[in-house]
């Protein structure tokens, strides 16, 4: 198994969680873009 389909397989395992810890300023921008596209609607 080539070293991309590892991450892919960590990323669907851990699910957001993890995304949230390698990448938190990114993941905590695009949680507030969400919710303020919510509140438009």
């Amino acid at each position: 198994m080539s070293f991309k389909e590892n991450m892919m397989r960590g990323l669907a395992m851990a699910g957001f969680s993890e995304l949230t810890y390698v990448n938190d300023s990114m993941a905590r921008t695009m949680t507030e873009l969400g919710h303020q596209m919510l509140e438009e609607k």
